[in-house]
């Protein structure tokens, strides 16, 4: 815990660092060692330059837990409202992973729920196949 609360502190230059940041952000919230300050400068100042849908997700809804429901929801909202990612192979992510975590955090907030059907389409039976996902698809 000592170590992501040291390191969403550091500043983030790279995308790869501010999507660790939100994740980290969202671990220590769930966690109960929330850090509002850390993540309300995140959403400030490096929401355009989060790379992946589930880094908006996963700091929405560290916000969220916070207390902090304008910046989590429009975070969440903006998510969902786009969960498809353009390639970025620095969180061995995909659509698949990120669409499963999104419908999860979803439905812990209640924030935009009505599109949740959107994640679920992101599910193809075909693209779970084991030959064809990653690791973490797999979990």
């Amino acid at each position: 815990m000592r170590w992501l609360t040291e390191f969403t502190d550091e500043p983030a230059n790279e995308p790869w660092l501010r999507a660790a940041q939100a994740s980290a952000l969202y671990s220590l919230a769930l966690a109960g060692r929330p850090r509002p300050g850390a993540a309300r400068v995140l959403a400030d100042h490096g929401i355009g330059r989060l790379p992946t849908p589930l880094a908006r997700g996963l700091l929405g809804a560290a916000l969220l837990r916070h207390g902090d429901a304008g910046r989590g929801e429009a975070l969440l909202r903006d998510a969902v409202a786009d969960p498809r990612r353009e390639p970025f192979a620095q969180d061995y992510g995909s659509t698949v992973r990120d669409a499963a975590v999104l419908i999860v955090r979803v439905r812990e907030s209640g924030v935009a729920a009505d599109r949740a059907s959107r994640l679920y389409d992101l599910l193809p039976a075909d693209a779970a196949h084991p030959a064809r996902t990653s690791t973490q698809e797999q979990a």
